[in-house]
């Protein structure tokens, strides 16, 4: 074996896992693959992609769930009170604005003017008011 077997290995995984994926709405991922002269082995990962946006590479998932799930946390902990965002949350509303794919990750009750936390396909994270998320996300 060697780092060239592996590497196609991996693409080749990931392409038939595409069906899978799929079918039970989920990511499969694998992780480091250490290889000898006879065999190779790696952990294999597989997460719930409901709530993610299309967007994002299945590769990428668990760095976003792990992105979101931080910001989520610390700024929606009355997210009751707020019905538009956790319509938008919920349902991964997803926007086109300036070419650009963008969701919704968050809230923050101190910020007046621009509460909303959204999030575009490279993983920019800015502030949005109540207005723009109507107009965009719901």
């Amino acid at each position: 074996m060697n780092s060239s077997i592996c590497e196609n290995f991996r693409k080749d995984f990931a392409l038939a896992m595409k069906d899978l994926e799929k079918k039970y709405g989920v990511s499969v991922s694998l992780g480091n693959i250490r290889f000898d002269n006879t065999s190779f082995s790696s952990k294999i990962e597989v997460q719930e992609t409901t709530n993610v946006p299309s967007f994002i590479p299945s590769n990428l998932i668990t760095e976003y769930n792990d992105l979101v799930n931080g910001v989520f946390a610390k700024f929606s902990k009355n997210l009751s009170n707020c019905k538009s965002l956790k319509d938008a949350f919920d349902n991964c509303k997803t926007a086109k604005i300036e070419g650009r794919n963008w969701v919704v990750i968050g809230y923050s009750k101190r910020a007046r003017k621009s509460p909303f936390l959204v999030m575009d396909d490279h993983f920019n994270v800015c502030k949005i008011s109540e207005n723009t998320l109507g107009k965009y996300f719901l």
